[in-house]
């Protein structure tokens, strides 16, 4: 059976150009080519924040969130930065002007981009890694949404910091962040996403800590053609196995791990977890197998063939999984 799942991670991805700070932006785009230019630049921004400053991916938004991060973490050091570095002088003087119009503007761009966004890159993170993940996927895209409708609501300590009681920068800030979550809501209910979300609702079960809460339950699951009814009458009969070991749980190290270790007590929950495997929400462990590719076989190799380029990647990827 063929589903149609969608890519969580770029869905993310997508979210984050969602905000509204065309004038932070400008600000951030000005400090990445400073930096990229001149060595001696990031040396003196050592000098302010005892670390060489972050670069950004051009294909990973959350990679620039994290240059936002560290600037807002070392806010009070940007202004003597500016005013005392002397590398890149075109750089440095478009910066000045756009600091010293604006610095409100930045400052309050980068409290909204910094309190909204932190939930939002680590679900990012954590839909880009490998393993078992389906059964974490509705909880991370939940909480994404949460915490962006609490920001609206007025959960935001950075931006309540800098607007300092001022309306205006409240009611703005919001503003901001609001493309955001409306896209975010948009897409999450229309297809193939929508029944995407209720699928990984349902798998939850397949998480022992969700399990604990939600309760142990075959119903949802058996609304997913991916399981025959055979599979779905064993498991209902193994449920209070599996029920007995949840309620005792407390933490776990990883997820397939917990279940190779655990699975043999109940056999048919542990076959089902190994279908739910196969749903991945992200298309990125397809892509670093791309970028693999690409670093290993160059024009100059183009003519090897298909079953030598198959073994060398299988061994490459599986040494990577054994370290």
């Amino acid at each position: 059976r063929i589903k149609d799942i969608g890519c969580l991670s770029h869905l993310l991805n997508t979210v984050g150009t969602k905000f509204e700070t065309p004038t932070l932006d400008e600000f951030v785009s000005l400090w990445v080519q400073l930096h990229s230019k001149s060595f001696k630049t990031r040396e003196l921004w050592k000098t302010f924040a005892g670390k060489y400053p972050k670069r950004p991916s051009p294909t990973r938004w959350w990679s620039t969130w994290e240059v936002i991060a560290e600037l807002q973490e070392n806010i009070e050091s940007i202004e003597p930065f500016i005013n005392e570095c002397k590398h890149s002088p075109k750089v440095i003087a478009k910066m000045k002007g756009l600091y010293a119009g604006h610095a409100p503007i930045i400052k309050l761009q980068m409290a909204a981009a910094f309190d909204a966004c932190k939930p939002l890159v680590q679900a990012t993170y954590k839909l880009e890694g490998d393993g078992f993940l389906a059964p974490l996927v509705y909880t991370l895209m939940k909480g994404v949404e949460n915490h962006l409708n609490q920001f609206l609501e007025g959960q935001h300590p950075t931006v309540t910091r800098v607007a300092a009681d001022n309306l205006e920068y409240l009611r703005a800030a919001k503003e901001m962040i609001r493309p955001a979550l409306t896209y975010l809501q948009g897409s999450l209910q229309k297809h193939p996403l929508s029944s995407s979300m209720s699928m990984f609702q349902a798998v939850r079960v397949f998480d022992p800590i969700a399990a604990k809460d939600i309760g142990v339950s075959v119903e949802p699951l058996s609304q997913l053609s991916v399981f025959e009814p055979e599979l779905i009458e064993s498991m209902t009969l193994e449920s209070a196995l599996y029920r007995a070991v949840v309620e005792d749980i407390k933490e776990y190290s990883d997820l397939h791990t917990w279940w190779m270790v655990n699975g043999n007590t109940f056999p048919s929950w542990k076959q089902a977890a190994s279908i739910v495997t196969l749903f991945q929400p992200s298309s990125a462990a397809v892509e670093r197998v791309f970028s693999q590719l690409s670093a290993m076989y160059d024009d100059n190799r183009n003519r090897v063939l298909e079953d030598h380029v198959e073994a060398t990647l299988m061994l490459r990827i599986n040494k990577q999984i054994a370290n």
